[in-house]
């Protein structure tokens, strides 16, 4: 029988680290399918959206898929703060790819996707706005603002890129410093030097905080012209084509704003938790014990359904594929395809079209049991009158 060697109170259980192994990879594939429909569907010729809101709604599912493709699969990380690195699990850590580098192939794909959203906001309000408004942008201005956020954004992985430390300084903190036994567990894994790149963190540092204080306020004023523009023409009705145009507009922006919210609770939220864990926790001489890298690695695994529900909404919300849906299912001989390739969107919009007819069922029947109540209530009523025989 093989002894099992203890492990360090930082380091998390291995059938713990198989588990969690094997979620990313349960998360990772049908997200995969699931972004292939969203592609198919962008393909579509869309008579409702101009040219640079066609391409940034390709950018941002691209950038989704690369997201969680690389995170899910390719990457898979357990990440630990305290040591300004992790190790990873995923397909290039099989390979032997560095998990430094697999770590800036991760955080470039974050900067892509926020920035992928924010200059889809953007556009789509500038869409939304009639020709004679004063801050509707002409395309050169428009070209401006999407070049400085993906520009601005970037700048924050090609600096990590250069926080990379000796692989024999790395082995030794590992080991001397913080006591994980990755080395002799053959584990692909990177640690920052706090110490010997501190100037370059700080770097890091306030470029972060800059851009985050920049367009983190640029994308809540868009966010709220936005609902402010849905809800001020949400009352209108019209049959002229101008009109459905321009609510087909207001449809689509509710679908992007609706992926932000949801990008926001499952992406960033859990990474504020994340950070107030471990900042929270009690560090001993190897940092923080196992309850908060449990925390962490749950706050990872909730971040895995950012792609896959973000690709939900889209195709729920997309006319072409309501339509793909209704003719695949009244057509008996494709149904065993429409079942494969709709099922994880699918599935879900029945469920709520259940839930949906069952409230409605339940509303009517309140709604007949309270009329018959009141005319029970005023046939007793007429019935204690006294009546008057007819002379």
């Amino acid at each position: 029988m093989a002894l099992i060697r203890p492990r360090f109170p930082t380091e998390l259980d291995e059938s713990l680290e198989e588990f969690v192994t094997r979620f990313f990879y349960g998360i990772g594939i049908p997200s995969t399918i699931v972004s292939a429909l969203t592609f198919y569907l962008l393909a579509r010729k869309n008579i409702f959206s101009t040219a640079d809101v066609r391409v940034l709604m390709v950018l941002v599912q691209v950038s989704m898929f690369l997201y969680n493709f690389h995170f899910c699969t390719l990457f898979i990380p357990f990440i630990y703060p305290f040591t300004g690195g992790g190790f990873c699990m995923g397909l290039l850590c099989s390979l032997g790819v560095r998990f430094h580098y697999s770590m800036c192939l991760w955080l470039f794909t974050i900067i892509f996707t926020c920035a992928s959203f924010i200059t889809l906001l953007f556009a789509r309000y500038q869409a939304l706005l009639h020709p004679w408004s004063k801050i509707k942008l002409k395309p050169a201005p428009k070209l401006v603002f999407y070049i400085t956020t993906f520009s601005s954004l970037s700048v924050i992985p090609v600096l990590f890129l250069f926080t990379d430390t000796s692989r024999d300084d790395q082995e030794r903190m590992v080991e001397v410093v913080y006591q994980l036994d990755w080395v002799a567990d053959h584990k692909v894994f990177s640690i920052v030097n706090g110490r010997e790149k501190f100037l370059l963190a700080q770097v890091i540092k306030y470029v972060m905080v800059a851009n985050i204080a920049v367009f983190g306020s640029i994308t809540v004023i868009i966010f709220l012209l936005t609902l402010l523009k849905i809800f001020r023409i949400s009352s209108y009705q019209s049959t002229n084509k101008a009109q459905r145009v321009y609510r087909a507009k207001i449809k689509n922006s509710i679908v992007i704003l609706t992926q932000m919210v949801l990008s926001l609770l499952l992406g960033v939220v859990p990474l504020c938790v994340m950070v107030y864990a471990v900042g929270s926790a009690d560090k001993g001489e190897q940092g923080v014990g196992q309850e908060t890298m449990k925390i962490v690695l749950a706050c990872e695994m909730i971040t895995t359904s950012v792609s896959l529900i973000n690709s939900a909404v889209f195709i729920l919300g997309n006319k072409q594929y309501n339509k793909f849906r209704k003719i695949g299912i009244r057509n008996s001989n494709n149904r065993l395809f429409i079942s494969l390739a709709l099922l994880p969107t699918g599935a879900a919009r029945e469920y709520v079209s259940l839930i949906a007819g069952q409230v409605r069922k339940t509303a009517t029947m309140l709604n007949n049991n309270n009329r018959i109540s009141s005319i029970d209530a005023s046939n007793t009523y007429y019935s204690v009158l006294p009546i008057r025989s007819a002379k």
